[in-house]
C-alpha cells in the first residue's frame, strides 16, 4: 500500500510539475509577441533592403534616377529614347517625368522670346543655326532635343541671344517625344552658366 501511495504521489508531482512548466512557456509567450513581431519587421526590412540592393533598376527606375542626379540632357535623352515609343508614352502619361526639376542641362539658343527661350540641346554637330521655323518645318527630327523654356526671371531674357549657349534649369512640364517629333517644355526656367 505504501508503494502505491508513494507511486501516485510521484505520478501527482509530474503532473503538477508539467502544468507548472507549460505555464511558464506561455507566460514567455505571452511577453515575447511584441519582440517576435518587431524581429520579424527588422527581418522583412533587412530582406528588402537586400533585395533592393541586389535587384538591378528597371529602365524606367534609371530615367528616373538620372534626373535626380543632374544628368546631362543628351546622355539622358538617349537613354529615354531607346525605350518603345509606347513606354515612353507611359511614362509620360503616368507623370513619372513630367513636374521633376532639372539642373544644367544646356545648348545653344535658337529663338528668344518675351517670356520663352527656345534652346536645341542635342548633338551640337547636327545644328547648323537655324532659327526655330526652318527646325519646324524643315529639321523636325531636332525637336525632340529641343527645349521650350519659360524664364522666371524675365530680366535674364534680356541678356540672352540667339547662339549663346547656356546651362539652365527648370521644371519638367512636357516630355519630349522622338517618335512624335514633340518638344520638350520647362518652366520656372534660370539661367545657371552663360556663354
Amino acid at each position: 500500500m505504501k508503494k502505491i501511495a508513494l507511486f501516485v504521489l510521484l505520478t501527482f508531482l509530474l503532473i503538477l510539475g508539467a502544468c507548472d512548466s507549460n505555464s511558464k512557456v506561455n507566460e514567455d509567450s505571452k511577453e515575447d509577441p511584441k519582440e517576435n513581431i518587431e524581429e520579424k519587421e527588422e527581418t522583412q526590412d533587412e530582406i528588402e533592403e537586400e533585395e533592393k540592393e541586389t535587384t538591378p533598376l528597371s529602365v524606367e527606375d534609371e530615367i528616373i534616377a538620372m534626373l535626380e542626379t543632374n544628368t546631362d540632357f543628351p546622355t539622358f535623352v538617349e537613354k529615354l529614347y531607346s525605350l518603345p515609343n509606347t513606354e515612353q508614352l507611359e511614362m509620360d502619361k503616368e507623370g513619372s517625368i513630367p513636374g521633376k526639376t532639372v539642373s544644367d542641362w544646356s545648348g545653344v539658343v535658337i529663338e528668344v522670346y518675351e517670356r520663352e527661350i527656345i534652346i536645341y540641346a542635342g548633338d551640337p554637330a547636327l545644328y547648323n543655326n537655324e532659327d526655330w521655323n526652318t527646325i519646324t518645318l524643315d529639321r523636325p527630327e531636332l525637336m525632340a532635343y529641343s527645349l521650350a523654356v519659360t524664364m522666371k526671371d524675365p530680366e535674364q531674357i534680356a541678356k540672352i541671344h540667339p547662339g549663346d549657349t547656356l546651362s539652365i534649369s527648370g521644371r519638367i512640364l512636357v516630355q519630349g517625344n522622338e517618335q512624335e517629333t514633340s518638344v520638350w517644355v520647362l518652366d520656372d526656367g534660370l539661367v545657371i552658366e552663360q556663354e
